[in-house]
């Protein structure tokens, strides 16, 4: 989340601040997914659990190995669009 305000006392200069969960790296925010994103989002072609790769930007399914790839930081969950994993 980026937050924008003004500051009066610098005669109204934009100031920015990222915003994150503690414990997060900033740095790191753009490339991540929620961690309430990821306790919803289950594989589209057999409805199981989810395993988020933030260095692969990939959730892969912890059942049948689809492999989802993940663009711009929004999960392409569409079983044609899928990979097996090993295949």
């Amino acid at each position: 989340m980026l937050l924008v305000w003004l500051d009066a006392k610098s005669g109204g200069d934009v100031q920015t601040a990222q915003v994150w969960r503690a414990g997060r790296n900033p740095a790191k925010l753009g490339a991540m997914l929620s961690q309430d994103l990821l306790d919803i989002l289950v594989c589209p072609a057999c409805r199981n659990p989810l395993r988020y790769s933030e260095t692969a930007q990939t959730l892969t399914c912890t059942a049948c190995r689809r492999v989802y790839p993940i663009q711009d930081d929004i999960p392409i969950l569409l079983v044609e669009r899928a990979t097996i994993e090993g295949a």
